[in-house]
């Protein structure tokens, strides 16, 4: 197994862990239920102190950077259709790789 790790941010300055947890727990549910043809697992923890997301990407092909940004960028997609999350969409965009 491969195993990629990488932080985002929100665009937005709003954080309230009240909205973002339950909606993480959804896109990661969503995310990990897709049926693949390699094996792919991303987990996400929230880091409420510095406001950002720790990522593990585990694959069990090796991926090259841009795929596992990918990976982060329909994540970030399923989070913003979930309830609350609208307030955090900035231009179109939910999230920044930092």
């Amino acid at each position: 197994m491969f195993s990629y790790s990488f932080q985002a941010r929100f665009l937005s300055s709003e954080f309230n862990t009240l909205i973002i947890m339950p909606a993480v727990i959804a896109a990661i549910k969503a995310f990990n239920g897709l049926n693949r043809k390699n094996y792919k697992y991303l987990s996400a923890s929230v880091d409420s102190i510095n406001k950002c997301f720790d990522f593990t990407l585990t694959s069990e092909i090796p991926i090259d950077p841009i795929n596992y940004l990918r990976s982060s960028q329909y994540f970030s997609k399923q989070l913003s259709l979930q309830s609350g999350m609208t307030g955090y969409v900035v231009d179109g965009r939910l999230l920044e790789q930092i």
